[in-house]
């Protein structure tokens, strides 16, 4: 493909032109027959280029987008063959998938949620892909929920801020990229003291109100400073963490008896599976673990929230002192227990 540009002396404007080389797919069938020569409807084209008519159309379509008024006129037999050509090529956007939803409600072809899978070559690309990911999230209906996955990334304290303009999030994993795990030093800005800033930001702007799991893996940060931040998000219930570090403030000796307040860890997995690339996986020293949240004792547990009064003085005796009403034992109730403690 090529441009050309003219200028017009007359109206002073700067033109382009652009050419393309064309070549039939003609020849091709007769120097390479691929399929049945009884069918020629299924012959294909072996070269660089569209393989037939059809995909060439299904090119020139996707290339020039179109909506929900085009597909309005597109029959669901060549539907079901355009939405799977860009389904097989990884080419469906959200506002594709939302078009062909519209467009055949009752289609069986078309994915019932959606799913985008992005894979960064580093911190730089990711930090410059955020925004334009937080637009489309923003994009999306109020009652959608969002699973996001940014995994091997080496995140920042910016983009960790970034995080918290994203709505509807119900499903959040995080892990730090695993070259920045090899030394305490190397934490990109993301250590305990950070968790409380933004743990600030978080309830300020109200972030991650429908968050319901979340991981938090390889980042160098204690746990009770990452729990204390956690404790914000109301919908929260299952979480897992890995400390960046194996030194990092996680001695399993200690673990029982250290307070994490309303969080409670699960018991450690005997048997475990992974099937596949074994560097997709950071199980050198298995530090994770699964926390689930526990739910505040509800009123009916809690029994009368009447306070205790001061009776009257009905003593005749004036040297002696009023009686103040007890509380019986069984109603006495710490705050602690109304708030929900953090156990391991």
């Amino acid at each position: 493909m090529s441009a050309n540009v003219y200028y017009d002396d007359r109206s002073g404007q700067v033109y382009t032109e652009t050419s393309a080389l064309v070549t039939s797919m003609v020849p091709a069938w007769v120097s390479s027959r691929p399929g049945s020569k009884h069918h020629l409807e299924k012959y294909r084209h072996k070269w660089p280029g569209a393989p037939s008519l059809l995909d060439m159309s299904f090119r020139c379509l996707a290339w020039n987008g179109f909506d929900m008024d085009s597909l309005e006129y597109l029959d669901w037999l060549l539907g079901e063959k355009f939405y799977t050509w860009l389904k097989n090529k990884n080419l469906v956007s959200f506002k594709d998938w939302l078009a062909f939803r519209e467009a055949y409600p009752n289609s069986k072809v078309i994915d019932r949620d959606f799913s985008l899978y992005i894979f960064s070559a580093g911190r730089q690309d990711f930090s410059r892909d955020l925004p334009l990911l937080t637009k489309h999230l923003k994009s999306l209906p109020q009652t959608s929920l969002t699973y996001l996955c940014l995994q091997n990334l080496s995140f920042s304290a910016t983009d960790l801020m970034r995080l918290t303009a994203m709505p509807n999030i119900a499903v959040l994993i995080l892990q730090q990229n695993s070259l920045m795990t090899m030394g305490k030093n190397h934490n990109n800005g993301i250590h305990d003291h950070f968790m409380g800033s933004w743990r600030r930001a978080i309830s300020e702007k109200n972030s991650f109100s429908k968050l319901g799991v979340m991981a938090f893996r390889g980042f160098h940060t204690g746990l009770s400073a990452t729990f204390s931040c956690f404790s914000v998000f109301p919908k929260l219930r299952l979480c897992n963490f890995e400390p960046g570090h194996v030194n990092q403030g996680f001695d399993r000796s200690e673990a029982q008896h250290q307070s994490l307040g309303d969080w409670e860890r699960l018991p450690r997995l005997r048997v475990s599976v992974n099937y596949g690339d074994n560097g997709l996986y950071e199980t050198q020293y298995n530090t994770s673990a699964w926390y689930i949240r526990i739910h505040p004792p509800t009123q009916a547990s809690l029994g009368s929230t009447k306070r205790a009064r001061d009776e009257p003085d009905t003593t005749t005796d004036p040297g002696q002192k009023p009686k103040k009403r007890n509380i019986k034992s069984g109603k006495q109730k710490s705050i602690g227990d109304m708030l929900g403690g953090f156990i391991m």
